[in-house]
Parts: C-alpha cells; sequence; structure tokens
C-alpha cells in the first residue's frame, strides 16, 4: 500500500506565527511501502519525515522553514498582516535516494494585525538584541503603559535577561529604573545576574549589583548561584571574568555556597575552568579546601568526600591550579583515596603529563624538605 501526503491545516495565526498541522491518512507501520503509479501516493518510510516550505503572498520561490517527523509546527518571524502559501512535502524512501516528494499540498493562511503593544514589544525586544540604546531609552520612557517589561520572549527571557546577555551597562540601567525586576528568572531558575555573569557580561553585573544585591545569593533548580557560573566561566573566552568573580565577592557573595551536588565554587572551578588566579582569589576569601579524604560523614551539609580538591584539579589538566594549590596552600599531593588512588594518578590516566611532572616535582621536594629536617634534628 501507499501513503497520501496529508492535507496540512492552519488551526492559530498570531501577528508574525501561524501553526499548522497535519495527520497521515495512512496508519501502515511498514518500514518501506512501494510505489504506485498513482502520482498522489509515494513510497515512504516510517514514521514518515515532513518538510514545510513558505512563500509571501504571489511570491514563486518557497524556502523551507521545518523538517521532521512532528505533524504540528509553528512557523516563526513572519509579518504582521500577510498571506502565506505553505507547502507540506514528505520525503521518499531510500530506495528513491530520499528526495522530498515532487507532489504536495498546500494551504493558505494569513497573520493578524500587531497590536500596539505588541509592536512595541518587538522592537524592544529588537532594539536590546542590537545594543541600541536610544531606542530602547524611547520606548520604555514614552510606552509604560503599553509594554509590560517582564514580558518573555519564546525562550522565556524578560527584556531584562535578554540585555544581560550583550547588551550595554547603559540598556540593562534604563531597565531596572524603569522597574525591570531583577528577580524575575528562567525556567530553569536563572536570574538576571546569572545570565550576565554566564556570558561575561562585566557591565550588566555592575548595573545590576549597583542597584541591589537581591539576587546575589539567588540559586538556580541546580542551586547554582551566580559566584558558581562565575568559577566556572573565568577562561579565555570571557577575558572580564576574573573581575566579574571580584565584583560578586566584594559585594560579599559567600564563597562556599554548595549547589544540589553539594559542591562549591571552588569546587566546580576546579572541575570546569580550572583558572589559578581565579582559584586564589577565592581561597583568599576563605574558600573550603578538601584535603583529606572522608567517606565516613552523613551530614547533609558535609557529605562525604571521595576527592580532594587537589585531585579534582590534576583529573582536570589544570596545572598551573594544581601548583597554585601545592605551593602556596599547602595541599599535600601524596592523600590517597580509600582505594589508593591520588592526584598524580588520577593525572597520569587522563593523560595530563605536565600535571603528573608538576606533582612528582613537589613530591620530591616534600621528600628531600623532611631529609633535612631529620639531619638536622
Amino acid at each position: 500500500m501507499a501513503f497520501e501526503i496529508p492535507k496540512p491545516r492552519v488551526i492559530a495565526s498570531g501577528a508574525r506565527s501561524i501553526t499548522l498541522t497535519w495527520a497521515p491518512t495512512d496508519s501502515e507501520e511498514s518500514l518501506n511501502v512501494l510505489p504506485e503509479d498513482d502520482n498522489s501516493h509515494i513510497s515512504y518510510k516510517w514514521p514518515p519525515r515532513y518538510q514545510l516550505s513558505k512563500a509571501e503572498d504571489d511570491d514563486p520561490d518557497f524556502h523551507p522553514c521545518y523538517e521532521g517527523d512532528d505533524t504540528t509546527h509553528e512557523i516563526l518571524d513572519l509579518k504582521p498582516e500577510t498571506r502565506y502559501r505553505i507547502k507540506l512535502r514528505v520525503q521518499e524512501a531510500e530506495q528513491l535516494g530520499g528526495d522530498w516528494s515532487r507532489d504536495y499540498k498546500e494551504v493558505e493562511g494569513k497573520t493578524t494585525d500587531e497590536t500596539l503593544s505588541q509592536k512595541l514589544t518587538n522592537q524592544l525586544f529588537r532594539a536590546i538584541a542590537s545594543n541600541d540604546a536610544v531606542t530602547v531609552a524611547r520606548i520604555v520612557s514614552s510606552h509604560t503603559k503599553e509594554v509590560s517589561l517582564e514580558t518573555r520572549d519564546r525562550s522565556g527571557k524578560t527584556p531584562l535577561m535578554n540585555a544581560c546577555q550583550s547588551a550595554s551597562q547603559d540598556v540593562v540601567s534604563m531597565l531596572l529604573k524603569a522597574g525591570a525586576s531583577a528577580g524575575a528568572s528562567t525556567l530553569v531558575g536563572k536570574s538576571a545576574l546569572s545570565i550576565a555573569v554566564t556570558y561575561g557580561n562585566q557591565e550588566a553585573v555592575e548595573a545590576i549589583l549597583n542597584q541591589s544585591t537581591e539576587t546575589l545569593e539567588g540559586s538556580d533548580q541546580g542551586g547554582s548561584t551566580p559566584l558558581m557560573w562565575a568559577a566556572e566561566n573565568v577562561m579565555p573566552k570571557h577575558p572580564k571574568g576574573l573581575t566579574i568573580l571580584e565584583l560578586l565577592l566584594a559585594k560579599g557573595a559567600k564563597v562556599d555556597a554548595q549547589d544540589m551536588r553539594h559542591q562549591t565554587a571552588l569546587d566546580r572551578l576546579c572541575a570546569t575552568s580550572g583558572d589559578a588566579a581565579a582559584a586564589r582569589l577565592l581561597l583568599q576569601h576563605g574558600a573550603r579546601i578538601i584535603r583529606e579524604i572522608d567517606t565516613t560523614s552523613r551530614s547533609a551539609h558535609q557529605p562525604p568526600q571521595n576527592m580532594t580538591t587537589l585531585m579534582v584539579a590534576a583529573l582536570n589538566g589544570h596545572k598551573a591550579l594544581c601548583d597554585e594549590l601545592m605551593d602556596n596552600w599547602d595541599v599535600d599531593p601524596t592523600v590517597q583515596t580509600e582505594f589508593g588512588g591520588t592526584a598524580r594518578s588520577f593525572a597520569e590516566q587522563a593523560g595530563h603529563t605536565e600535571v603528573v611532572q608538576a606533582i612528582d616535582a613537589k613530591v620530591r621536594k616534600m621528600r628531600d624538605a623532611a631529609r633535612k629536617a631529620i639531619g638536622g634534628a
């Protein structure tokens, strides 16, 4: 038997979107269906894959806008009050080359008018994305009744959250002064401050902290605080990461706050960025160093410690961080896990030769110092 291309139908229209659905007319769940002479039927693979393409008004050129196996799709970023022609094709079976069918089913849809509020909100999001401070200032100062600063985009972010990704301090400050909530969070609980920290946007961090520190200790669903995200993102791609870390600590960020896995900012730094300067800054502010293995603890705030801070840094190949811990914070590289693992063995297993050499050099110094002490006694 063959498969007939289903007829798509419009189930919803907005000012900038059209939602369509379609249902297979044949539920035969065979892997390959042989072609028939009727051109309205094609050979296909089960489950079928679909392609939508759109054209504006009478434009003869159709442009693909969706490929997949879903039978409902929302086409986004359309123009308001515009007629669209939309074609649905099905992918043919492998023996036919897997091309999209020449035959198709077509439907028309028209977007609705935008209200003034929608227009201004869309303008605001676009101005923020392009860091257009002039337009942002105009909208937030002249259209306070028409625009809600807590409106969410398709990814669940408010204008302020979007601004924290890349916009300037001026734009972020404008939004805050206009009443944007710094305490709002994404679906996973991430605040505007955490977003600014994650994207390395120092100006946004400064703007938020200059107004309020209410989200300084705010944690997302994983228990991550802004300081933890800052520690993870101190790396070459975020050249201002160290300065951001300093700003958070200067405002009183709790250096030993723990996430849902009981990891602190330093713990996470050892497993991610491994930046020695950032680690030094955290340690100078009292960050906890795990120096010994403790598998007996059952405290909710102090779970069993299966690896030391140095072991984690060594396992992840952070030589400068290992040197910092051993040379300036007297971390013992000879400590063993309950199974005999050491910082050196973890580094060796992971192929971090430079870390192995650094630990060997430190152990030799420790042994030489011990022999001298015995000889002097």
